[in-house]
């Protein structure tokens, strides 16, 4: 969906060779709006330049982010992402600036993710470790010690997937609290609290999905009931 009076404006010189410049009140793709969609770029010397803001993206239920920009920078040989959001309302306190850099050789893509910092609901979130990669393309997706961690908590994420001869996704949590999940179960009226530790394999990702766990949930509670501490 597109509203009215959207527009699209360019330019073309011999200095800075392509401009242009889109922008709507308000434009919908699928479930997820951007509200006063602005997008702007230019091409100089083959480095493109592109530049995405919206103030508010959200979907039916719930709002995604809010002051949104994001600023790709391509040249042939790499694409640069920084993507930055910005809410600071007192009782949600988001925010995030996260840096990826994207390199294609032989069409897998090979991505980096700089260091990034972030924060949901208050709580502050950190990717710093240079030792993560992630190899992506239509078949294959690769991840490899993946950490995202704050407040002496973390999540490392690690994945073999080749689609079609095998998939597998292994998350290993530290001291992660329950509550992190909260913001993907807004909609289905579930509330957690606790702590879990330990390792959940997921396999059959593209078939049948079955998994294995060594899990260690303590002072877990659903919507307030206390369930206590339990083994997986």
């Amino acid at each position: 969906y597109i509203e009215n009076n959207t527009s699209l404006k360019g330019s073309y010189s011999y200095a800075e060779s392509l401009k242009f410049m889109l922008t709507s009140k308000n434009i919908a793709y699928k479930s997820v709006v951007f509200d006063n969609l602005s997008i702007s770029g230019k091409e100089i010397s083959g480095i493109y330049n592109i530049v995405v803001t919206s103030p508010k993206l959200y979907t039916e239920s719930i709002t995604l982010l809010n002051n949104m920009n994001l600023s790709v920078n391509s040249t042939p040989k790499i694409v640069q992402l920084a993507l930055e959001w910005n809410d600071m309302a007192e009782k949600t306190k988001n925010y995030g600036d996260i840096n990826i850099d994207i390199t294609n050789k032989e069409n897998i893509n090979y991505i980096d993710i700089k260091k990034s910092n972030f924060a949901i609901n208050g709580e502050k979130w950190i990717i710093d470790n240079n030792n993560n990669s992630i190899l992506l393309d239509t078949n294959l997706l690769m991840i490899k010690d993946l950490v995202i961690a704050g407040n002496n908590q973390s999540l490392s994420i690690n994945s073999d997937i080749l689609k079609g001869e095998k998939d597998s996704l292994n998350l290993i949590f530290n001291k992660f609290s329950l509550d992190q999940f909260n913001a993907l179960l807004k909609t289905s009226a579930l509330n957690m609290s606790g702590k879990i530790n330990g390792d959940l394999n997921l396999k059959g990702l593209y078939t049948s999905l079955y998994f294995d766990a060594e899990l260690n949930i303590t002072d877990w509670k659903v919507n307030n009931q206390d369930f206590g501490n339990a083994n997986i």
